[in-house]
């Protein structure tokens, strides 16, 4: 599987550097973003290169006219040849004002480019002479213009970083070419006491510090994705628990009291088994001897009362309730049963008092106990 082109941020970081320190107003363009701004700024972030070539239209079509009146470039033209001044790139900034010569600077393209775009970016038919490097490069110009233009301004000021004159630099559908004069007068003279006879940095250093500076970046994204990948498992388990406390505290039953609940509950179906084992013993008839002449008495009272309970209606509905009202606690999904249109709900009669032939408390009525 093919990893996802990704764009550094210090492309946005230098482009809102540049903004301000022109005075521009840039509330018009955070009214428009739909992700955090810091992220932009933070130069070790990166972003996909479809949403930071969209970020990089959304800039044009809000400043570009104006910075392209004032410069007489396009706009990220200007901001790629201001990026010595901006101090946009973090760590990078650093390295290339130590590098000896602008020949060093333009050694390997291809590291220096690894940290605008990941992954890094292929080179061919790498060409070196005393002032002239030319190679074809795996980066569409086509399908990303203005980052393609930006990485041409950047390339083109890099020798200003050790104050030397800017090169010049043609790109056209991946194919580079990079000329500069060691012998221009540069635009920053250097300071009269400091030795200038020999290179501060060898080549071999750098190529060093280049390299170890691509894999510090990269492990660091690394990191940072992983992050954000434990950051969004961690808040989606905090939304489940958030769901879970908001559908107990709608049901008006604290969390704290959830296993009381469920104790009481399990007792009430205990309860209800030991009524159900009396119904069954009262239903039975009698075959001890002292009780066989009341036996159909008690029998047609025993039947007259449970049929005024309802109980058959009860015990077949009773355990159904218990299970469902524990399953709801445990926040488990119930389904519930619509009663059928039209159908007048069930009332259980209330008990009414029984003609009998003979006072109940004359009746032998069998124990729970009995045998």
């Amino acid at each position: 599987m093919q990893s996802p082109l990704l764009l550094s941020c210090k492309l946005t970081n230098a482009a809102l550097k540049f903004l301000e320190r022109r005075g521009e107003d840039l509330e018009p363009l955070y009214e428009r973003f739909d992700w955090p701004v810091y992220y932009l700024r933070d130069p070790s972030s990166w972003l996909e290169a479809d949403r930071l070539e969209a970020i990089f239209s959304m800039l044009i079509e809000i400043y570009g006219a104006r910075v392209e009146n004032e410069t007489g470039v396009d706009f990220f033209s200007a901001v790629g040849h201001a990026s010595p001044g901006l101090r946009a790139w973090g760590a990078l900034d650093s390295v290339l004002k130590i590098v000896p010569g602008v020949r060093e600077l333009y050694q390997q393209p291809d590291r220096f480019l690894a940290s605008f775009v990941s992954p890094q970016p292929q080179i061919q038919g790498l060409q070196h002479a005393a002032e002239n490097v030319v190679f074809r490069i795996g980066f569409s110009d086509v399908r990303m213009p203005h980052t393609a233009r930006y990485l041409r301004a950047i390339l083109e000021c890099l020798p200003e970083f050790i104050g030397k004159p800017r090169a010049h630099v043609l790109w056209n559908h991946g194919n580079v070419s990079i000329e500069w004069s060691e012998r221009q007068v540069p635009f920053i003279q250097p300071a009269p006491h400091i030795d200038n006879d020999g290179p501060s940095l060898s080549p071999d250093l750098l190529r060093t510090i280049l390299v170890d500076l691509a894999t510090a970046q990269r492990e660091l994204e690394l990191a940072k994705r992983t992050v954000q990948e434990k950051d969004a498992i961690i808040l989606a388990l905090q939304k489940a628990n958030d769901v879970k406390a908001n559908d107990v505290k709608a049901s008006g039953v604290p969390a704290v009291d959830v296993e009381r609940a469920l104790h009481e509950i399990y007792k009430l179906g205990d309860y209800f088994a030991r009524a159900q084992q009396i119904v069954t013993l009262l239903r039975a008839p009698s075959t001890r001897s002292g009780v066989r002449a009341s036996a159909p008495i008690l029998s047609s009272l025993a039947e007259a009362l449970i049929r005024r309970t309802a109980w058959d209606r009860v015990s077949s509905e009773a355990p159904h309730a218990i299970r469902k009202a524990s399953m709801l606690l445990r926040g488990e999904p119930v389904e519930v049963a619509e009663p059928a249109r039209n159908q007048a709900p069930k009332v259980i009669a209330p008990i009414e008092k029984l003609p009998l032939s003979k006072p109940i408390d004359k009746l032998k009525t069998p124990s729970f106990f009995d045998s």
